[in-house]
């Protein structure tokens, strides 16, 4: 839901609850259940986003649908993705050799 449905959604609730003219103790309550809802929504949008944000430089093969797949794949994942490479073993590629303080020891 975008934030302008959830906004109409919770202004038909409230004309629901005015109209039934409730006690305080259940406005209370559904004040409680509107502050759920929105957070609720509002953490639906979050995970779409991240999803999308996860999936946007992916093959399509490896896109995701849920939250809980990023989850799984991030509590699956051994170190080994390419994209991650040990800073050595780029300046390798550049001939140099990096020491164990960080810094190039030989230039090949």
């Amino acid at each position: 839901m975008t934030d302008k449905e959830i906004l109409a959604k919770i202004y038909d609730w409230i004309k629901l609850s005015n109209s039934r003219d409730e006690n305080p103790d259940h406005t209370r309550q559904r004040l409680k259940d509107f502050q759920a809802f929105i957070e609720q929504e509002w953490q639906r949008q979050d995970d779409r986003v991240a999803v999308a944000m996860y999936n946007r430089n992916r093959a399509y093969k490896d896109h995701v649908s849920s939250i809980d797949e990023i989850e799984a794949r991030i509590d699956d994942w051994d170190g080994s993705d390419p994209c991650t490479n040990d800073i050595k073993e780029i300046e390798r590629h550049r001939a140099l050799e990096i020491g164990e303080d960080g810094t190039v020891t030989e230039v090949k």
